[in-house]
């Protein structure tokens, strides 16, 4: 059994949004000298408000706003960000709120900054400067107060590790937040090679499972199928696990959104899976890993099946079980065989493909971010030029 990793407390408070700004307005309180100095404020006098109201209705929150104590002046505003974009149209939202304030008082100048938790983001906007969250929890580690400092170092050091040790080997990673760092530094950089690449059909995202686990996913759209999207599925073996396989699912997938109701978007989906099932095969897979650019690769996977849930089935198995099935109900128009669920790995039956296990023990963020993009614009390249084995 894999021990338990210490620190996951600490841990906690610098992983989420709402936690460090949290621990940011505690220790302004107690010593207001460092984040004055840290950005550079004109005044000591002043105090913080969480998640303050923009004065328009529906207009927003910001995560924390900095005053004058004496005057009531806004100072300085900080949002707290864990992904790589902040969403449409907030930036320019909270830059009309700064404007308007402005206008009130001409005398002012509201600082603004985005604190970044995971060390991937750009300033968002020319009036913005991106504050590292270990530089801004850091900087009561010279404070007066004894309790500021004890803490401020804590976390800092905790910032340091995590930082550390999501630029190494993957595997070795034991501090308890570095799978939701790493998985978001991965999405950052495929977002930025897919900006540059790939058609505007691609989306990215970190985020976390049903159990709270990190994970990420890539979906390309299908070339031959408007409706249909290929899908990355990666998951973290959770964050008490040092050295231990993590899970990727390969998957054909349908928007409920895009369809008139559910269950079309789940027949269609199955239908896409019925007709991809040598794709998201370890047939596949194999074939990607045998190019000289991706043999390198090739410890990392697990291919002892093929990837389906019953590990003895092939691509062809498979189908000649759901086949079966369906020409005896003679419903392929309009149900899914009871099999599909069995052997096929699925979500809401929104998702159907395959899984497999990935040894990351000897690879970094920069190995797996190459190897996931590898894979998606393998699988790409398969259906819209297939090869003459496929054709």
């Amino acid at each position: 059994m894999t021990e338990p990793v210490p620190r996951t407390a600490i841990s906690r408070v610098t992983s989420r949004e709402e936690p460090l700004s949290d621990m940011v307005a505690l220790l302004t309180e107690l010593d207001p000298g460092p984040l004055v100095a840290l950005l550079g404020l004109p005044s000591t006098d002043i105090f913080m408000i969480r998640e303050f109201n923009l004065s328009r209705p529906k207009s927003g929150r910001i995560d924390m706003a900095i005053f004058n104590r004496s005057t009531k002046v806004p100072l300085a505003i900080l949002e707290a960000k864990v992904s790589d974009s902040l969403r449409d149209g907030q930036v320019e939202q909270y830059e009309r709120w700064v404007k308007s304030r402005e206008i009130i008082n001409p005398e002012i100048s509201i600082k603004r900054f985005l604190v970044d938790l995971n060390g991937t983001l750009d300033s968002p906007h020319e009036n913005w400067n991106v504050l590292n969250q270990a530089e801004l929890l850091g900087a009561w580690r010279a404070s007066t107060n004894p309790h500021c400092a004890w803490l401020s170092q804590l976390l800092y050091d905790e910032l340091k590790l995590v930082d550390t040790q999501a630029e190494e080997f993957i595997g070795t990673a034991t501090a308890w937040s570095v799978h939701d760092v790493l998985t978001r530094r991965v999405a950052s950089d495929l977002i930025r090679h897919l900006q540059q690449t790939a058609p505007n059909d691609w989306q990215v995202a970190p985020t976390r499972d049903a159990g709270g686990m990190p994970m990420l996913y890539i979906r390309l759209r299908h070339p031959q199928r408007h409706n249909i999207w290929l899908l990355l599925d990666l998951r973290s073996p959770g964050r008490s696990s040092v050295a231990q396989p993590w899970s990727l699912r390969i998957m054909v997938k349908t928007i409920e959104a895009n369809f008139e109701n559910r269950r079309d978007a789940q027949h269609q989906c199955f239908l896409a899976a019925l007709d991809s099932l040598e794709l998201l095969s370890s047939v596949s897979i194999e074939k990607f890993l045998s190019t000289s650019a991706n043999t390198r690769f090739r410890p990392v996977f697990s291919l002892d099946s093929g990837g389906f849930r019953n590990n003895d089935h092939t691509a062809s198995d498979v189908r000649g079980v759901l086949l079966d099935e369906v020409a005896e109900s003679k419903s392929l128009s309009t149900s899914i065989p009871p099999s599909a669920n069995r052997l096929l790995y699925q979500d809401q039956q929104l998702s159907f493909g395959t899984k497999y296990s990935l040894d990351l023990n000897q690879i970094n963020r920069h190995d797996l971010k190459e190897l996931l993009l590898g894979i998606i614009l393998h699988l790409y390249r398969e259906i819209d030029q297939p090869s003459s084995d496929q054709q």
